[in-house]
């Protein structure tokens, strides 16, 4: 995916313009046809980084569709404006309290007040993407949001362990439906070298993002009180998965344990941080 900085062309001062844009799931600039032929640049599924004049980058997410909206009126961000445009964004990192600063941008050469510019450069692309590392990644509850969100935190460099929530949040939807920490499922899958963690063989295929593809199972189930943490999460292969839900009393059972086994004794061996 491509990264693009976005210049939102808000004051250091418009912290509230900042929430607006953000509950909002939206990439917003203004200032005339430049800056609406920008945002017209980037593709569905690129990064977007959001940098507000004075501050520095306060959000990252990953561009919906390739839909530009002119906006006009109450839906303006802000209402000093004449005319905005909007991009339709799912929010990966929430950066408005500690924004990566002006200063860390410039050391990569990127910087943030043209109206729209592209990280071209690896080294500065990598480069970004460390300075995402060890950051807090927005709780996902969409299943295919989430396993998005975990791809850029694996690409983020080596991982700490992260701490995950004792008690996720529960969304109101059909069924029952929890914000999940993407740096946890990052974790397991990093943990899993590829391997489900329950049968032990390779995973069955590679997902879009070049990585393998395990899918995330609770050892403790969200809905009876897991814990969405490193040692109650699991990287299962599909097949596992099924069986740990649908499988008769005791095999659930013993595949549980066994499961449980595996990742105590993998956490442990991991010291805290997986390169």
């Amino acid at each position: 995916m491509n990264l693009f900085v976005i210049n939102t062309d808000l004051k250091d001062d418009a912290v509230d313009a900042e929430h607006h844009w953000f509950d909002r799931g939206i990439a917003v600039t203004s200032g005339g046809q430049r800056y609406r032929n920008g945002l017209k640049r980037p593709r569905e599924g690129d990064l977007l980084a959001l940098y507000v004049n004075g501050r520095g980058i306060a959000a990252v997410g990953r561009a919906v569709d390739d839909v530009v909206v002119e906006v006009h009126g109450d839906d303006l961000v802000n209402p000093k404006e004449s005319e905005e445009y909007h991009r339709a964004v799912v929010w990966q990192y929430d950066l408005r309290e500690a924004p990566i600063t002006i200063p860390a941008l410039r050391d990569l050469r990127i910087f943030g007040q043209n109206a729209v510019s592209q990280v071209k450069l690896s080294s500065a692309y990598q480069g970004f993407l460390q300075l995402l590392a060890g950051r807090a990644a927005k709780p996902q509850s969409d299943r295919t949001e989430l396993r998005r969100s975990a791809a850029l935190v694996q690409r983020t460099g080596p991982l700490k362990r992260p701490a995950g929530a004792r008690k996720p949040l529960q969304r109101p939807a059909p069924g029952m439906v929890f914000d999940r920490d993407p740096a946890v499922k990052a974790w397991t899958l990093r943990r899993s070298k590829g391997l489900c963690e329950c049968c032990r063989q390779k995973a069955p295929f590679t997902d879009k993002d070049g990585l393998p593809y395990l899918e995330s199972h609770h050892i403790v189930h969200l809905a009876n009180g897991g814990t969405d943490t490193p040692d109650n999460a699991a990287s299962v292969c599909p097949n596992c998965h099924r069986e740990l839900h649908h499988a008769g009393e005791a095999r659930r059972r013993e595949l549980t344990d066994k499961l449980r086994r595996h990742v105590l004794e993998t956490e442990e061996a991991s010291g805290g941080v997986l390169a």
